[in-house]
Order: structure tokens, then C-alpha cells, then sequence
């Protein structure tokens, strides 16, 4: 198990392997916000699986109002009366 120190001791480390890239001022910059992302992962993955299937399946259902809603359009009489 990690500790807190230990990842912060990785953060920077990684952010030492940055330093060509970028100005000493400016990584700090990057090296928060992929942290940040991390933690969301880390906090979301046990509802991951679940989210993606339901995105899946609001997808597919949105397909289906769109291609009916396209064809409603379609066969609709357009002329003026």
C-alpha cells in the first residue's frame, strides 16, 4: 500500500523527467491537472463499466429518435397550401 508521501514522491519524480519539456514554473502546470484526472479514475472505475453501458444504450436509443424524426421529416408535405 502507498502512502501519501510515496505518490507524492512519484508525482515529482515524473515531474523531474519533465523538466526539459518545460520551464520550471510551467510543469507544475501539467503535472496537477494528470493528477487530478488520475484521482477521478481512480475514484470513478468502480462505476465505470456501468456509465459506459449506459452511455451504450442512450446512444443507441437517440439513433433510433433521430432516424425516425429524419424520416417523419421527409415524408412531410413541405409545399405551401
Amino acid at each position: 500500500m502507498q502512502t501519501n508521501k510515496d505518490l507524492a514522491n512519484f508525482i515529482w519524480s515524473v515531474a523531474d523527467l519533465l523538466r526539459g519539456d518545460y520551464k520550471q514554473s510551467e510543469y507544475g502546470k501539467v503535472i496537477l491537472p494528470f493528477t487530478v484526472l488520475r484521482r477521478l479514475d481512480c475514484v470513478l472505475a468502480k462505476t465505470k463499466q456501468k456509465v459506459l453501458d449506459k452511455h451504450q444504450a442512450i446512444k443507441v436509443m437517440l439513433k433510433g429518435i433521430i432516424i425516425v424524426v429524419a424520416v417523419l421529416l421527409q415524408n412531410r408535405n413541405w409545399s405551401k397550401k
